[in-house]
């Protein structure tokens, strides 16, 4: 809370809160602001609370519904490409992983172990 948002609160005067101060205030302001018996702009702040929880509460339900949505998808197809990496893949990687540094490197161990 500012200090001039402060000044407005327990001041034990009446105040008003303009509409863009209502829109950008902080949580804790608001809900200041709608429990402040001197505020004439109590109901303003109450609806602007109840706006932004319906708007968290859609947000919310949004997200559920895709998550929801998306687990249904890979039951039905378990294998997604953009994000998995296939076992033929897996296995290709291992392999060369294998012949171009674990083979490379145990072939010049066992040459120098031989020549000295």
């Amino acid at each position: 809370m500012s200090s001039s948002d402060s000044a407005l609160v327990g001041n034990n005067k009446p105040f008003t809160v303009s509409k863009d101060k209502i829109f950008y205030a902080a949580p804790d302001t608001l809900k200041d602001w709608s429990e402040d018996p001197f505020c004439q702009n109590r109901e303003d702040c109450q609806k602007e609370i109840q706006r932004r929880l319906d708007r968290d509460r859609e947000a919310t339900e949004t997200r559920a519904a895709a998550l929801s949505a998306r687990k249904v998808e890979l039951e039905a197809n378990p294998f997604d490409p953009r994000t998995e990496v296939s076992a033929d893949a897996k296995r290709i990687v291992f392999h060369l992983y294998v012949i171009f540094l674990v083979i490379p490197v145990c072939a010049a161990l066992a040459y120098y172990a031989i020549t000295h």
